[in-house]
């Protein structure tokens, strides 16, 4: 795994910023999905998961990124390509404000 670090809030921020909806999926086949209001949804569950998303994050190895009212096909990306998005615009909005994150 790369030395990268991605948490929920970073990857709703992203989400947010750029308008796209990010589905991720550990290797045991849990889900979550930001979608592109930073909203964090579990699909096809009703009531409470038995799972938590910050840890399905943490174990996340494959997303898939869709721009909000694309007809794009979505773009599959591996934990680190998801972590270096992240951290670019992080620091870019860091830089922008003259605030480090």
């Amino acid at each position: 795994m790369s030395g990268l670090s991605l948490n929920l809030n970073q990857l709703r921020r992203w989400a947010i910023f750029n308008r796209t909806r990010i589905s991720y999926t550990d290797v045991e086949g849990r889900g979550a999905v930001v979608n592109a209001q930073g909203i964090v949804e579990i699909p096809n569950v009703s009531g409470r998961p038995g799972y938590s998303v910050d840890e399905v994050l943490r174990n996340a190895t494959e997303f898939v990124l869709q721009a909000d009212g694309s007809k794009a096909p979505p773009r599959r990306l591996s934990r680190e390509e998801v972590s270096q998005l992240v951290a670019a615009a992080a620091g870019a909005q860091a830089a922008d404000t003259g605030h480090d994150e």
